[in-house]
């Protein structure tokens, strides 16, 4: 979505001028944020040094990672909490690592289909 005053919706328009010109500069706007202000293509490379192909693929791998963590950290406390709350939390841990592989393979795949670009990792659209 271009949301910039100069060709888009004037979205950024509504922030004070020196929060506009860092929105509104392509080069400026923090990769955080650069998909919500600016309309940039897949191949278009963040101040990280990666593709937004390629950040939108790490980054959904990674958020796997991380709901698996804290299922470690989790399991590092066993004995130290009660029985039936550890269970609980645990199992809601697991169930969200889960939701996170799922989330991870539609977004991934519907990025990868719609690009038509492959992960440079070799995770997502290389075995169609």
């Amino acid at each position: 979505m271009d949301r910039t005053v100069a060709t888009g919706t004037g979205y950024i328009g509504q922030y004070p001028r020196e929060v506009q010109r860092m929105y509104e500069s392509v080069a400026a706007c923090p990769d955080d944020l650069v998909l919500f202000f600016q309309h940039v293509p897949w191949t278009f490379v963040l101040h990280s040094g990666k593709t937004v192909i390629q950040h939108i693929y790490d980054s959904h791998y990674q958020g796997v990672e991380r709901a698996r963590d804290f299922i470690a950290r989790w399991q590092s406390l066993t004995g130290h909490i009660d029985e039936d709350r550890y269970r609980d939390i645990l199992s809601r841990f697991e169930f969200q690592a889960g939701e996170a592989i799922k989330w991870r393979d539609v977004i991934c795949g519907w990025a990868y289909h719609t690009s038509g670009i492959a992960d440079q990792k070799g995770r997502v659209g290389h075995a169609d």
